[in-house]
């Protein structure tokens, strides 16, 4: 029986897919314009992952383009466990464009695990930038704006 178990839990440990242990964190899901927007990848799996050469670590696009992190990187980049990246972006169309406007963005990382060679995995998050909070109107500024003056 305790054979059995043992044999369970390894396979268990075995098939744990390594990009559940790869996190990908922004320091917060909401930012006013031109609030820096800061980030943090970290490998909390016991396997080295890869960050492919293609457009770098990171990126950002809206729901048509890539708009942050378009900087190219001339190699790969190994993360070994327990190792992390953080980084910040502007907010400008590919870091040296104009603001980008209000409203909703992906932050996204591609990676290699050694754990499953030829595999590719992404991580991608939404954040919104630019929302403002809607603050109660006071009864004097309701009446203001239906008064007929």
């Amino acid at each position: 029986m305790k054979a059995r178990v043992a044999v369970t839990l390894l396979l268990a440990a075995i098939s744990t897919p390594a990009h559940a242990e790869i996190r990908l964190r922004l320091s917060q899901p909401l930012y006013e314009v031109g609030q820096p927007v800061s980030f943090r990848l970290s490998n909390e799996s016991k396997w080295v992952i890869t960050l492919p050469n293609a457009i770098g670590w990171w990126h950002i696009s809206d729901s048509q383009m890539i708009v942050g992190g378009c900087t190219i990187h001339p190699t790969e980049v190994d993360m070994y466990p327990g190792y992390w990246f953080e980084d910040t972006w502007d907010q400008h169309a590919c870091d040296k464009g104009p603001q980008v406007p209000p409203g909703f963005y992906y932050l996204g990382v591609a990676y290699h695990s050694e754990c499953c060679p030829g595999e590719y995995h992404t991580i991608t998050i939404r954040f919104e930038i630019g929302a403002v909070p809607i603050e109660p109107a006071s009864w004097g500024r309701v009446k203001a704006i239906f008064r007929a003056d």
